[in-house]
């Protein structure tokens, strides 16, 4: 059983290495690195638009979530790892290609589908980096959001799969007025999702959009967006209409106006 095991090692050994002199000595590093790693188990990556603290994830409903790339088991077939080592060396000059002609979208396309396959490809990884420098700069604009109105419309088309920033700045008045007796007053469901008076935003084709769910936003976020749609800003809080004041929010990425 162990000659048998040793055997396998030495020929799986010399296919990498007659594999790495076809596809390149870079390819080759890279794809036995990968190989090398301890198997993480795959885990669910559960989201929801916010919790029950009044602190919303901000991870989700179109807005991107966990940047980390997962860790995937290379083929113990030579020949299919040819096939993979193949396609990465293809796919990384077709996206060089894309890029000398300014085809951004389909080189990032490739870079993606390279981290795909092998999600430790750092060659790909750093390209896909600079691309998305490039896109977050590519746009920009100032969207006032009001606090005594409810959704508003920043005037923006978010992209799918594009990034985008966006940075407040100002303050508003959150006025919040009850008569209370000695039981006080609980917090109502619908105000339980993210803190009160916080900048929350919203992606669909209209507010009444019902795949469309709100999302956190705050001071500052940045994110992917995995769907398209106009951007929608306001105010967190059920009846704003007695709120005052408004907040800048400059808006950068890849979008269209």
């Amino acid at each position: 059983m162990q000659r048998a095991t040793w055997n396998h090692a030495i020929v799986r050994a010399a296919a990498m290495v007659v594999v790495g002199i076809m596809v390149g000595e870079a390819t080759m590093r890279q794809l036995a690195a990968q190989q090398q790693q301890p198997q993480q188990p795959r885990q669910r990556n559960n989201t929801g638009q916010g919790n029950n603290n009044g602190q919303g994830n901000g991870q989700n409903n179109g807005q991107g979530g966990n940047n980390r790339r997962p860790t995937v088991e290379l083929p113990d077939d030579p020949k299919l790892l040819e096939l993979h080592k193949n396609f990465v060396l293809a796919a990384e000059k077709l996206a060089g290609d894309y890029e000398r002609t300014n085809q951004h979208d389909k080189a990032r396309s490739c870079y993606s589908e390279i981290l795909r396959l092998v999600p430790t490809y750092t060659p790909a990884a750093e390209k896909l980096a600079k691309i998305k420098e490039k896109e977050l700069t590519a746009e920009k604009k100032l969207v006032d959001v009001y606090a005594n109105k409810g959704w508003q419309d920043s005037g923006i088309q978010v992209i799918a799969g594009r990034p985008i920033s966006l940075r407040s700045n100002g303050q508003w008045t959150l006025k919040m007025t009850y008569n209370l007796q000695a039981d006080g007053l609980e917090i109502p469901k619908e105000l339980r999702d993210f803190p009160l008076g916080a900048l929350i935003g919203l992606i669909g084709d209209s507010v009444d959009d019902k795949d469309a769910k709100p999302f956190f936003i705050g001071a500052d976020k940045t994110f992917d967006a995995t769907k398209s749609g106009k951007l929608y800003l306001r105010i967190y809080d059920s009846d704003p209409e007695d709120n005052l004041g408004r907040i800048g929010v400059i808006v950068e990425g890849s979008f269209n106006k």
